[in-house]
């Protein structure tokens, strides 16, 4: 957990040493929002990588847990982009893996190997739903040269609707690793859905987003040491030996139900490529904004010409993000209107510009979209 944490963090390394980042940083909290600086997040970013370090060879460990969680903590308080899924499941497994001494060994391992199926089942739930049928699944075949990606305006074909077989099976890995009896078909099952998406993210396919290549072949190898097991872990009486596992238990197997009513983000419900991402872009006079930063250039677009005095353009926060510092940044309507207020506080045209968020619902896939203008998010009258 710890070397794949470093990998992760150096891939994405201007994430956390934001050394010309053009992607704006975003505090966790309107209300405490703060700034450290370059050289503050230098500071508690080496901290973590050191930290993860001493976890690697096994010294000082408790220490270096508490350092690198308080560390963890500042960062992304400061910006909440830095709490990436990868983030919240390894940190929590790391933390929780800290605990361990003799004779805690099973329910140590029973948390850690419940933190794991209770994401592949909440992630095999996400994907229950017609965007992931319609879009999500066949976007990912078609780096194998299938193409089953139909229109919006199209009825689905009987092969997408055989696409719900996925989502099936990602649950029945989570639900066979709970199981002492199938956990190996679990596991062999889970091995060959990491390398599919591997291989269909990564450079082989559409190569985006790598940072999914070291979290998935992290996971690969956290199952095959579970496959070599000779005892029996028996995840029930684990967590009653282990009162901290009754927290695992809440955060990720109770709250991520509360998503699907809007009370608890998609970066903590397993929600990861499930055909239900928001689209968002920050649209603007093309005239007014000439001079974009490499990066932002990179992931904006015109979208209408018109026979008026101007053309409009959109910036797709997602695109920018991933452009600029190698990860999406963290889905949730709180930051994207915030993320809009900051791009209209430079921007010279604040009647043709603003942020437009396309959301999908969560059964059915249908979009909706939500428009807020430069003078709306600003709190201008005229």
């Amino acid at each position: 957990m710890a070397f794949f944490f470093i990998i992760e963090i150096l891939l994405c390394w201007k994430l956390w040493f934001p050394i010309d980042r053009e992607f704006p940083m975003m505090s966790a909290f309107s209300w405490l929002d703060f700034s450290i600086g370059i050289p503050g997040d230098g500071i508690l970013s080496l901290a973590i990588l050191i930290s993860l370090l001493f976890i690697l060879i096994d010294k000082y460990k408790s220490l270096a847990i508490v350092i690198m969680v308080s560390c963890l903590l500042v960062t992304i308080l400061e910006d909440i982009t830095r709490f990436q899924p990868w983030v919240y499941m390894q940190g929590a497994l790391l933390i929780l893996l800290s605990f361990n001494k003799k004779g805690r060994e099973n329910a140590i391992l029973s948390g850690a190997l419940l933190i794991v199926a209770l994401i592949y089942m909440w992630s095999g739930i996400q994907k229950l739903n017609l965007g992931f049928l319609r879009d999500t699944f066949p976007w990912l075949l078609s780096t194998f040269e299938f193409n089953f990606q139909i229109e919006p305006d199209q009825p689905l074909t009987s092969f997408n609707y055989l696409f719900a077989l996925v989502p099936l099976l990602e649950f029945s890995i989570g639900l066979f690793l709970l199981i002492p009896k199938t956990r190996k078909i679990g596991i062999i099952i889970g091995l060959l859905m990491h390398l599919f998406i591997m291989l269909s993210l990564g450079p082989t396919g559409h190569n985006w987003n790598l940072i999914v290549l070291p979290w998935n072949l992290c996971l690969m190898l956290f199952l095959i040491q579970f496959y070599s097991q000779k005892e029996p872990i028996k995840i029930t009486e684990g967590i009653k030996s282990f009162k901290l596992n009754y927290i695992i238990l809440i955060l990720f197997g109770i709250m991520p139900a509360l998503n699907f009513i809007g009370y608890w983000d998609n970066t903590l419900s397993g929600s990861m490529y499930s055909g239900t991402h928001s689209d968002v872009a920050f649209y603007f006079d093309s005239d007014s904004e000439t001079d974009l930063p490499k990066f932002r250039k990179a992931g904006t677009t015109v979208v209408e010409n018109d026979d008026s005095d101007y053309s409009t353009s959109k910036t797709w926060l997602t695109y920018w993000s991933v452009y600029d510092i190698k990860v999406p940044p963290y889905p949730a309507h709180r930051y994207y209107k915030r993320f809009g207020e900051k791009l209209c506080e430079v921007s010279k045209n604040h009647l043709k510009t603003g942020i437009e968020i396309t959301t999908r619902a969560k059964f059915n896939g249908t979009p909706s979209v939500t428009k807020c203008s430069c003078l709306e998010l600003l709190g201008h009258d005229d």
